[in-house]
């Protein structure tokens, strides 16, 4: 936990980037119907992996990392960190007859767990010496496992091959912090084809990624679409969504906690992010190893549907149950030509089907248009009465009654902080900043020295700022802190009132026609702001 009492939480990584990656390069070898097992990286499950005797297995670990230290997380999405002498103390205590082929731990300063994983007989181990770029991460993976998905390449093979290829893309001082260990061993570490197990059909043994954004996938080799292959997740990602980390948190307790409540409303006026917050929430919330892994009920295609609710929250359950939408509706069930109570009496059936998923069904503006009155607590009422499903509302108000006796626990949506509201603004903008946006524009003759003398310390504070502030946002880190610091003192992020939508307006009028930060501060002013649902000033 933080200092204040947050607590702390992991950024989530694009898992099914990742996914897809590892999945691509896997397919290039020979042994391209293998199965790739994905799992959230909580301690109990690294150490559950790792600890197994599963003949050939090779895991690929993402997470962050600090000397000595990984950075896991549980399911909410909050660090659980694994210190190395208390993983050294667990793998210490069980032997077993067949540790881990290969792991690739690209963490950064992941060299001490590394060792440890040796020392406990793990054959090779790919880490780090110190902090890794995300992008050279992503790099050296997909030509490790590219080159190691076929037979006849070892370990090293993948290893030596990964490195050239960073260096033909200038990562020529990142090739230093790799390594692979125990150093000097040449052994032959691809996969390689092995008899059937009783547990399913298995032709290959198969890489494991562990992801902080990524339990364990069908024993089946039935192609079944995955959590993270869902066609109703491929639209609707927010961009630069930031700031809610800790509301998203809140959520996912209430829904996990010993006294768990199963309806929650997140509430804030209009742009304060809702609709953003739900889509983001339902592509954590569905990935493996999660609370409501491949159970989240959910499309952000669903405001622009014509179609009963039922129906639309209907079509979903189908594609997680492996369900044709078009045999459904040769069959019989139709949009049209069955009342509502039908379609959620159908429901309620799919979603008895499997009582060990749990269900989240997440239903977007609760009080706009689409659920007037009463038609809410019609709906969700049996759905809570006859199935054990979770649903998260957004709406601009609290829902104050309760749905067929359970309680609705109302959390607010409330304005982004100074920090969020300027990374936002930043990765917003169509120009770089320069001086001119921090310097406060002149005054007109005959203003009073009093007058002068607020601006005057204000041109001094930013002047003073930006003059460190180079010709491009974000080109490194010092500039872009220079950046954020001078924007929390600007008068244009105290009339913004820390609303993502006044925000992203704001930024999008930044352009190389416009001749200063300051121009906007009229157009957005606190009336303005307050009819577009900001609600605090940014201090």
């Amino acid at each position: 936990f933080t200092t204040s009492g947050a607590p702390l939480l992991v950024d989530p990584l694009a898992v099914n980037e990742e996914y897809s990656l590892l999945q691509a390069s896997l397919a290039t070898g020979p042994h391209n119907g293998s199965e790739l097992l994905v799992d959230l990286a909580t301690p109990h499950r690294l150490m559950e992996l790792v600890l197994s005797d599963e003949p050939g297995l090779h895991l690929h670990v993402s997470c962050h990392g600090q000397e000595g230290v990984l950075q896991l997380e549980d399911r909410s999405g909050c660090l659980r960190p694994l210190p190395v002498d208390v993983m050294t103390k667990w793998l210490s205590q069980a032997p077993r007859e067949h540790p881990p082929e290969v792991v690739v731990l690209l963490c950064c300063h992941s060299l001490a767990v590394g060792q440890s994983l040796v020392e406990a007989g793990v054959r090779r181990v790919v880490c780090t010496r110190g902090a890794l770029p995300d992008k050279a991460a992503r790099l050296f993976s997909e030509a490790f496992w590219k080159v190691l998905a076929h037979p006849e390449k070892s370990v090293e093979d993948a290893f030596h091959k990964a490195l050239v290829l960073l260096r033909a893309q200038r990562f020529e001082d990142i090739c230093g912090l790799l390594a692979l260990m125990p150093e000097g061993r040449t052994r032959q570490g691809s996969f390689k084809r092995a008899a059937s197990s009783s547990a399913g059909d298995r032709s290959v043994p198969k890489p494991t990624p562990l992801s902080r954004a990524t339990s364990a996938p069908p024993r089946s080799r039935k192609k079944k679409c995955s959590s993270l292959e869902r066609p109703q997740f491929a639209i609707g990602m927010p961009e630069d969504f930031v700031g809610r980390e800790l509301v998203l948190f809140q959520v996912l307790r209430c829904f996990e906690q010993r006294s768990a409540r199963r309806v929650v409303c997140v509430h804030g006026g209009t742009g304060i992010g809702k609709t953003a917050f739900a889509s983001f929430l339902a592509r954590f919330a569905h990935t493996p190893g999660r609370l409501f892994h491949d159970g989240v009920l959910y499309d952000a295609a669903w405001p622009r549907r014509q179609e009963p609710m039922p129906w639309l929250w209907l079509e979903v359950a189908w594609q997680i149950l492996g369900q044709s939408v078009f045999e459904m509706e040769r069959n019989g069930t139709q949009p049209d030509c069955k009342r509502k109570e039908e379609l959620i009496s159908r429901l309620c059936a799919e979603l008895q089907r499997d009582r060990s998923k749990r269900w989240l069904l997440i239903i977007d503006d609760a009080d706009g248009r689409r659920l007037p009155g009463a038609m809410l607590e019609q709906l969700v009422g049996p759905l809570l009465e006859r199935t054990g499903v979770s649903v998260l509302l957004t709406a601009k108000e609290e829902y104050h009654r309760d749905i067929r006796g359970l309680k609705v626990c109302n959390l607010p949506l409330r304005p982004l902080d100074g920090l969020s509201s300027t990374k936002l603004f930043l990765q917003r903008v169509r120009r770089p900043l320069c001086r001119e946006d921090f310097e406060a524009p002149s005054l007109p003759e005959g203003a009073s020295a009093s007058m002068e003398s607020t601006p005057g310390s204000v041109t001094s504070a930013h002047s003073q700022s930006s003059a460190s502030l180079g010709a491009s946002v974000g080109c490194t880190a010092e500039e872009r802190k220079a950046h954020m610091m001078a924007l929390l003192q600007h008068p244009l992020f105290q009339v913004l009132g820390g609303n993502p939508a006044s925000i992203r307006r704001a930024a999008e009028r930044v352009t190389p026609k416009l001749s200063s930060l300051h121009d906007l501060v009229e157009e957005f002013s606190p009336a303005e702001t307050n009819a577009t649902g900001g609600l605090a000033s940014v201090k």
